[in-house]
């Protein structure tokens, strides 16, 4: 299947040679250089490389695969995105996917799956919901609050933990975004048994909460399923002493989830206005908050009524969204699922194309002529510490340790029940553990390895290339090297770059918040970063829609870094085998044909109206928003002039 969506495929291995024109009409464009390319089925010849890269590169493709009706987006990315799909369709089917792999957790929810269990599991959430109801003070409510988060609920906060400063560390998390809220008025009625009054009034007091945290910048108002979260700065949890010996809200909800504030439990630095917001609440208001995220967690885990046949939710769709809900307690197990389908000798090339990044991102930071000295030994110690997982840690025998064990109970919402308090469970046995494996696994539990991504985690200095990117259509043993670099190698390079970018570079070589720079190598940067802004800000990727170069300026800064890191080592690898002079040249431009199309897509208008609050630019803009900033691009496609065309000291190289 994706070879027909990817009509170039990924797997090639050779050059075709192709000089067909434009099926559109037109000729070549004689400026272009016409020579044989791997991408030729891809490419418009007729569209001048200076005057726009990206529908030059791919610009064919996308005209002969529009998007059908729904679809969201189409191309290289859509393709990634599939194989999680088709994972997790084959995992969740009722064969339990590939039967050598499967999970025993996974086989249990099927197992203890019935619809008969429907009027039980209902009751086993109105019973929790009573309890809230009971609460007759506020000091009671918050006893029930710190039981529930016991059980893997957010009261309002979730407790988990993450990796930071080297060590696994518990913290205390919020949604990351609104659209996590999905329980409605309708839900409410149907599992809590609420009027349409009560269910109204909770919905308000749920959609207080969600504006609330978007106000605080805690969550996003709504985000882009491409989003990665950038994590918050986190800090240590500092709670009020009370007045009159009294113990806060915060203290009585810890207390009583058993939770120690005082051994580096760690939270978003707006955490304290929580205490204000929770203070703040009525009784009643709270409780009806209280209620609305307890449904709001559960509402998709219990089975569909038999009797209501609008209401089909079966084994299938429960367990698929457990894999897919954030910090899911199987997320681990699954992706030891997952990662068994990777080839061995995929691994083993990306994890020597990661070193080779980084030792061509050394040699780049000393050759950089706008920091000094000491700055460049900081940001080299910084690298050289930097942590790189490739699909898994070296040594995952560890894993073991954070798997979630087979329950066995009476329905799967009662399995699923049982497997939030062994996650809860975890984070207390687990904390303060060191190691790179606990510290992955830790991350994996928000970053499973079936998902399309890869991160940086600034408060650990790690970064991970998650086993989705180990396959094609993202990598193959068998790609030309062309595709390996300017495909894999970019986004590597991208997430190593994540370490200096203008927030990275804030985090010392364990994930510490430190100052590590000079005061004038901090102006040389700022004034870098000014220049990426103001680029970004006069590119337009829709009608009339432009790029937010502010918002976008740390995923900017690694994407240019990483373009850089990964041609330079490109390059190298091209020397080392004996390539050089023309046909070195023809390969560098097989490596930016690479790079466009990695990012090739048709985005729909709903996808257009996500970019304007995504923290990443458009697709369209990561190629050429970047590749015209770079001087050995012109020099490669022989670019003199053309709509896209920067001088040469309007070009901008950070790293």
């Amino acid at each position: 299947m994706m070879a027909a969506i990817l009509t170039c495929g990924p797997m090639l291995t050779s050059c075709v040679d192709s000089t067909e024109d434009n099926p559109s009409g037109g000729s070549s464009d004689p400026r272009n250089i016409n020579e044989p390319s791997a991408f030729a089925d891809l490419m418009y010849p007729n569209i001048y490389v200076g005057d726009d890269f990206y529908d030059y590169a791919v610009g064919r493709w996308l005209d002969q695969n529009p998007l059908k009706p729904g679809q969201y987006n189409n191309g290289t990315s859509a393709a990634m995105d599939e194989i999680k799909d088709e994972f997790l369709g084959a995992l969740t089917s009722k064969d339990y996917g590939v039967k050598t792999a499967t999970d025993e957790v996974i086989t249990a929810l099927y197992n203890d799956y019935s619809a008969k269990e429907y009027a039980d599991d209902k009751a086993l959430l109105k019973e929790k919901l009573d309890k809230l109801d009971k609460a007759a003070t506020k000091e009671a409510l918050y006893e029930q609050m710190g039981l529930l988060i016991k059980e893997g609920y957010q009261m309002p906060f979730e407790y988990l933990c993450r990796p930071i400063e080297r060590r696994v560390t518990p913290v205390l998390l919020f949604p990351r975004s609104t659209k996590e809220f999905i329980a409605t008025a309708e839900t409410l009625i149907e599992l809590a048994d609420m009027t349409k009054a009560e269910a109204k009034s909770t919905m308000e007091m749920a959609d207080d909460w969600m504006n609330f945290l978007v106000n605080q910048k805690i969550s996003r108002k709504a985000s882009s399923h491409r989003n990665d979260y950038r994590e918050a700065r986190l800090e240590k949890v500092n709670l009020r002493s009370g007045t009159r010996g009294a113990a806060t809200a915060l203290q009585a909800i810890l207390k009583a989830a058993g939770i120690d504030a005082d051994k580096d439990l760690m939270a978003d630095k707006h955490f304290a206005y929580v205490e204000d917001y929770i203070d703040a609440c009525m009784l009643d208001h709270l409780k009806r908050l209280c209620k609305y995220l307890v449904v709001n967690r559960d509402c998709d885990y219990i089975p569909s009524d038999p009797n209501d046949k609008q209401r089909v939710w079966n084994a299938e769709d429960i367990v698929a969204t457990l894999c897919k809900c954030s910090y899911s307690p199987i997320t681990v197990n699954v992706s030891a699922v997952f990662n068994k389908a990777i080839s061995a000798a995929n691994r083993e090339e990306v994890v020597k194309m990661t070193e080779e990044l980084r030792a061509c991102f050394k040699e780049r930071i000393n050759n950089r002529q706008w920091i000094s000295a000491a700055t460049k030994a900081n940001a080299i110690e910084k690298l050289e510490a930097m942590t790189f997982y490739v699909g898994w840690p070296g040594d995952d025998s560890g894993r073991k340790n954070w798997l979630m064990k087979a329950p066995n109970k009476k329905s799967i919402y009662q399995d699923i029940l049982d497997l939030f308090c062994q996650r809860t469970a975890l984070v207390d046995q687990m904390k303060g553990k060191e190691g790179e494996a606990n510290l992955f696994y830790a991350n994996e539990w928000d970053s499973p390895s079936y998902v399309n991504n890869a991160s940086y985690l600034q408060s650990d200095n790690s970064m991970c290339i998650l086993s989705n990117n180990l396959m094609s259509p993202s990598f193959d043993i068998q790609m030309i090297d062309a595709m390996k670099y300017g495909m894999l190698g970019t986004l590597i390079g991208h997430e190593i770059t994540h370490g200096f970018d203008n927030e990275g570079c804030l985090y010392n070589k364990i994930g510490k918040y430190e100052d590590w720079w000079t005061p004038a190598d901090k102006q040389n940067f700022a004034k870098l970063q000014d220049a990426m802004v103001k680029n970004f800000n006069q590119l337009r990727y829709a009608d009339n829609v432009y790029c937010d170069g502010e918002a976008t300026l740390v995923e900017n800064i690694a994407d240019l870094g990483g373009l850089n890191i990964a041609y330079d080592a490109f390059v190298k690898k091209m020397k080392a085998t004996g390539i050089s002079g023309d046909e070195l040249d023809r390969q560098g431009r097989e490596f930016f044909r690479a790079y466009a199309y990695y990012y090739m897509e048709n985005m729909s208008a709903e996808e257009i109206e996500d970019y304007k609050q995504d923290e990443h630019a458009a697709f369209y803009l990561r190629v050429n928003g970047n590749v015209y900033l770079m001087d050995e691009f012109y020099r490669l496609f022989n670019i003199k002039d053309g709509k896209m065309y920067l001088a040469p000291k309007d070009r901008i190289e950070i790293w």
